[in-house]
């Protein structure tokens, strides 16, 4: 969806998928971390990169970032929508 053409209503149902799907990426995100956490209190100095690495893969996998952007967006249009 473009949200320079939607309306407030699209925009307004589009957010709410995209919290919903930022949702469950935190949710899975945060069972990673569970198991991530403790290994990263094991490893070595040596082994921290590789394990940021993947930890910084599985946030990617999962498109937070992503997600947090475009709900920015919308919420930017929004605000602009309603003055």
């Amino acid at each position: 969806m473009d949200p320079f053409e939607a309306t407030l209503d699209q925009l307004a149902a589009e957010r709410k998928r995209l919290d919903d799907l930022l949702d469950d990426a935190l949710e899975q995100f945060a069972h990673f971390e569970e198991v991530m956490n403790p290994r990263m209190k094991a490893a070595s100095p040596d082994e921290l990169p590789a394990l940021m690495a993947e930890r910084g893969l599985m946030e990617d996998a999962l498109g937070i970032v992503e997600l947090v952007e475009q709900i920015d967006v919308i919420r930017e249009r929004m605000a602009v929508l309603k003055g």
